[in-house]
């Protein structure tokens, strides 16, 4: 647990994103893993699929978002593997499809309604 609070700070640290950004990522993930029940979040891979829910809501709700470059580098993966979990094929569901690429979210929704 202690890894990946130091995980979030670290991508906090050099790739600032906003309070929205976080909410939405927290959304998408509870979304997959508990309402839909597409994905399974373990210790293995909450790193990676944090960093993925949170680049992808930054690109949803940013007006300018950091270099993919950048934000792979932060979070300790390829520039290709963050591209992967995103949107094309992998051993985990890319973001961009599992959600439809229906990255909009509602007060109701929020409230768990």
């Amino acid at each position: 647990m202690e890894a990946n609070w130091f995980a979030s700070f670290r991508i906090h640290r050099f790739c600032p994103l906003s309070t929205a950004v976080y909410l939405a990522a927290s959304v998408y993930l509870h979304r997959l893993a508990v309402t839909e029940r597409i994905i399974s979040i373990t210790r293995l891979n909450v790193h990676r699929l944090l960093l993925a829910a949170l680049r992808v809501a930054s690109k949803g709700l940013e007006d300018l978002s950091h270099p993919h470059k950048r934000f792979a580098k932060v979070g300790g993966l390829t520039e290709l593997e963050l591209s992967r979990l995103e949107v094309s094929e992998s051993n985990q569901p890319p973001l961009f499809f599992l959600r439809d690429f229906i990255l909009s979210l509602h007060f109701l929704g929020l409230c768990g309604k």
